[in-house]
């Protein structure tokens, strides 16, 4: 099996490539790395590798460094490869993905899987759009607040700075204070087993596959990884001072308890808007037009394997 490392040194503000060069200086077997260069270069370095894996019927430990957003890449970019196994290294602020798939702590790890080989198949949710447009996500997807939030913290100047004191996750934090008093909640429809369910004074949709998102707060409790469904949490009719509260609870899954969060679980949602919302998959910003213009979420069973350390 062949030892591949996809690695973002930006993530986490520069934690990425201290935490590679960590791993590095452990390894004491071959390998090949590739640093990504720009946003999106992961996608396509996986693609490669998903395809020279194919071509060869080569078996690879695809391992990433980075953050949610570059397992998100990556994931993209191995639907359909035949013998890639992803493991990770989380060095981002959030680290949603650890908390639902752990990671390998040091290069030892990594090498004792290699010599004793176990993965376990899992889901991702899948979005479809007008635009012809079809992502894969592992963690979760949003549409309106929580997305608007993602946002602005991804483009901050303060999160580097959260970042180097080992708070990152207090960025979203933050922003979830100060996009509180701009965001407009709208009006959303949704399609499930030939069912409509309209929602009114909506915050935001999530489409979870697993329980986390912004960095440890438990947004959908029961959301498993390998269930072949997903799970829609809505956020609606009510002031914003209730959601600041219900977000604290959030933290310690109480928020379910709340009449004003409506949960549902299926295989596939359609959602309707009638306006443009912001529009996130895994934390990353999403250009999709949500005008008039159903959005499908549906979960793909079994699409990719996961790396499992040995007890």
């Amino acid at each position: 099996m062949k030892l591949i490392f996809i690695v973002n040194e930006k993530s986490g503000s520069g934690n990425g490539r201290k935490v590679w060069r960590r791993i590095q200086s452990q390894l004491t077997i071959p390998y090949e790395v590739f640093i990504t260069a720009y946003e999106k270069d992961a996608i396509k370095i996986a693609e490669q590798i998903k395809v020279y894996s194919n071509e060869n019927s080569m078996p690879v430990l695809l391992v990433g460094i980075g953050g949610d957003g570059t397992y998100h890449e990556i994931i993209n970019g191995i639907q359909g490869a035949n013998d890639i196994i992803l493991g990770a290294v989380c060095a981002g602020s959030g680290n949603d993905f650890k908390r639902a798939y752990g990671q390998f702590n040091n290069a030892e790890e990594i090498e004792q899987f290699l010599y004793n080989v176990t993965a376990v198949s899992k889901d991702a949710g899948i979005i479809q759009s007008a635009q012809q447009t079809t992502i894969h996500f592992v963690n979760n997807s949003g549409i309106g607040f929580d997305a608007l939030v993602a946002l602005a913290a991804n483009q901050s100047k303060i999160k580097k700075t959260f970042n180097l004191i080992g708070l990152g996750k207090l960025c979203y934090v933050y922003y979830l204070i100060k996009c509180l008093f701009t965001f407009k909640p709208f009006k959303m429809d949704v399609s499930i087993d030939e069912q409509l369910i309209c929602y009114e004074n909506v915050w935001f949709v999530t489409a979870s596959n697993q329980p986390y998102f912004g960095g440890g707060m438990k947004i959908s409790p029961t959301s498993k990884t390998d269930d072949g469904l997903l799970e829609l949490t809505v956020v609606h009719n009510l002031n914003k001072y209730k959601l600041l509260f219900i977000f604290i609870t959030v933290f310690f899954a109480k928020h379910t308890k709340f009449k004003e969060v409506g949960l549902l679980t299926a295989s596939e949602f359609t959602i309707h808007m009638e306006e443009n919302y912001p529009m996130h998959a895994d934390g990353e910003h999403l250009l999709i037009e949500t005008k008039n213009a159903p959005i499908i979420y549906s979960a793909s069973s079994s699409c990719w394997q996961l790396a499992k350390k040995s007890d």
